[in-house]
């Protein structure tokens, strides 16, 4: 007696392989939806109708005849003004995890500004220095790692 061999009817392998992209694609939909997406900023829009103003200050910045100083001395930031700023923020941003950001306080009437980053989680940071001196406003941006 001859055994048959049974093979799989065209009908099976066209529902199998719509099966299986289907499959795919539901399981590739869970992995994005469950991905953390960090925006540049929480107030992105806002952000950018500042835009204009923004280069402005940029503008001003590089228009000084000193730069402005970053320096990463292990568990201090230092920062050598140009000028003496009269009023202003710095804002240390973290590409990675926007959640670990941080704002300081310019110290007014300092041209040179000496931070405490210990608490800093290590890796790359970027420093946005924005500041006012002799009402103008000046803009700068400035990567260190921890």
């Amino acid at each position: 007696m001859e055994k048959k061999q049974t093979r799989f009817h065209w009908g099976w392998r066209i529902a199998l392989i719509y099966t299986t992209f289907a499959l795919a694609t539901i399981g590739f939909m869970i992995f994005s939806f469950t991905q953390k997406v960090d925006l540049v900023s929480k107030q992105y829009y806002a952000d950018e109708l500042k835009y204009d103003a923004k280069m402005l200050a940029e503008n001003n910045t590089m228009k000084l005849s000193e730069v402005l100083s970053v320096t990463n001395n292990g568990d201090l930031l230092s920062i050598e003004f140009p000028n003496t700023p009269e009023s202003g923020v710095i804002h240390l941003y973290r590409p990675s995890e926007s959640d670990l950001d941080k704002e300081i306080k310019i110290v007014e009437g300092r041209a040179e500004q000496t931070f405490s980053i210990a608490t800093l989680q290590a890796g790359l940071w970027i420093a946005k220095i924005e500041w006012k001196s002799d009402n103008t406003t000046f803009y700068a941006e400035q990567r260190f790692t921890k």
